[in-house]
């Protein structure tokens, strides 16, 4: 049986300890499919199923006819949103308060433009 890490455990170029790696166990029966009224794109969400019993969301983001090459500027926006929270951090205020932007965990899966993005249930979305 072959061994597939979940997508993702790797951050800041750090690789964690074998025991801490989660591997793909299984996939989840289910796939939704969402619609952006907006901008016509579409995002099927599905979820892996860990060897250690945890659930991984995940939604492939594909190209939309409107905006063909918005998965480009994903890496693009994660570097402006690692450079405010740079600046936020230097008040005392955002510091003591924990504001941080984030952006979901983005993989590039092939150079047509569609990418694997991590969804987290638990975060609040501004969008």
């Amino acid at each position: 049986q072959p061994l597939v890490e979940v997508p993702g455990q790797y951050e800041a170029g750090l690789e964690p300890a074998m025991e801490q790696l989660a591997v793909i166990d299984r996939i989840a029966p289910g796939v939704t499919v969402v619609r952006d009224a907006a901008s016509g794109a579409t995002q099927r969400r599905f979820v892996l199923l860990s060897d250690s019993l945890t659930r991984h969301t995940f939604y492939l983001n594909g190209p939309s006819p409107l905006r063909p090459h918005a998965s480009l500027s994903v890496e693009r926006l994660s570097q402006l949103l690692r450079l405010l929270t740079r600046r936020l951090l230097r008040y005392r205020e955002t510091r003591r308060r924990a504001v941080t932007l984030a952006l979901p965990l983005s993989m590039r899966i092939n150079d047509r433009g569609v990418v694997l993005c991590e969804c987290d249930p638990s975060e609040t979305s501004l969008a």
